[in-house]
């Protein structure tokens, strides 16, 4: 789904933010928004090397090419006047089930509503394309997505192991029915 002119979305502190599917002109910007957020979202000990390896092994500019390709994915990507801050990934896990599996924004566009509007694409494209459930998940210790979250209706369902090369890390798995 690509945007118009006439539908760019106004956020306080955005200017002309534009949503649309992430092409591979996007690919390096994808990159540099995990690279520079994805620490965030890790537990405060975790091993920044060990965050690093596993960014290059699944999240690099690589990774983001070979999702633009895939049927099972969609990407997103928010940019501001010509620069990507922030990103949105849905897997179809199954013909009910679609997995928010990444939802990032650059620190410097953080609370300024360009995770809601990704949020709201990506809730339209799940409702219009048949799916029942949306699920993601989030470390347990992120109280920040965790709330963001839990304010657009997901519920919590289960608890798994996030690995992360040695490290092993808790995650919640949030549910919301989109029938």
């Amino acid at each position: 789904m690509k945007l118009r002119i006439s539908d760019l979305i106004y956020l306080e502190g955005v200017n002309h933010l534009n949503i649309s599917l992430a092409e591979q002109s996007h690919i390096k910007g994808l990159a540099y928004i995990v690279e520079t957020t994805f620490h965030l979202a890790c537990p405060e000990d975790s091993n920044r090397d060990l965050q690093s390896t596993y960014i290059s092994k699944h999240l690099s500019a690589d990774n983001f090419s070979q999702l633009l390709n895939s049927k099972s994915h969609r990407v997103w990507v928010a940019i501001e006047g010509k620069e990507p801050v922030g990103l949105a990934v849905m897997d179809a896990v199954t013909s009910d089930l679609a997995m928010l599996s990444k939802l990032y924004i650059l620190p410097s566009h953080q609370g300024k509503g360009v995770a809601a509007e990704l949020y709201k694409t990506v809730l339209h494209y799940v409702k219009s394309s048949g799916f029942k459930k949306l699920n993601l998940s989030v470390f347990s210790g992120n109280s920040k997505a965790k709330s963001f979250y839990k304010k657009q209706g997901f519920i919590l369902i289960k608890t798994c192991d996030f690995i992360m090369e040695t490290e092993t890390h808790e995650d919640h798995i949030y549910e919301l029915s989109v029938v």
